[in-house]
């Protein structure tokens, strides 16, 4: 039997089309496909998905590419107005705000720094009506955490392009 075509992507799929994908031991890739996307899971996968063997990040402006330029689809996870509306240049549009937040649990809270900011970045997002995926916590400070400000701004500088 002739071994299964090569998964590609498929924008319908929406956030789903960005799934993990299974690698067969062996599958089959068009000359086609080759040439218009590279090696499986393909080029489109790659950039629409931030995909990278090198394991840097896709810049914005790529994957936004593909899922509204390439196939007519808003981007499911990514505010791709920035693209538009500031030129590519994501640096021009961040808007930096501060919060303070009392909490009265700062046992439970304290010690698990991973969780909790994970929920102020969903709390903020549904608080603001945004998409998670266009907020960043640069600082939060609590019981014996780190000051985390500094790695948290070289990484968004470097992930927005």
């Amino acid at each position: 039997a002739p071994p299964t075509p090569c998964k590609r992507f498929n924008h319908s799929l929406g956030t789903s089309a960005c799934g993990k994908q299974k690698e067969p031991d062996y599958c089959s890739w068009t000359w086609r496909a080759k040439a218009c996307e590279g090696d499986p899971p393909g080029n489109f996968y790659k950039d629409a998905c931030e995909w990278s063997e090198a394991g840097q990040r896709v810049h914005l402006n790529d994957t936004c590419s593909v899922w509204e330029k390439t196939f007519s689809t808003k981007h499911p996870s990514k505010n791709c107005d920035i693209v538009a509306k500031c030129a590519g240049n994501s640096k021009q549009c961040y808007i930096v705000g501060q919060v303070g937040l009392n909490v009265t649990d700062t046992t439970r809270y304290g010690k698990d720094e991973k969780n909790t900011l994970k929920a102020l970045k969903s709390g903020l997002a549904e608080g603001f009506k945004v998409p998670l995926g266009n907020v960043d916590v640069l600082q939060a400070q609590g019981s014996g955490w780190k000051f985390n400000f500094p790695t948290n701004l070289a990484q968004l500088v470097k992930t927005s392009g």
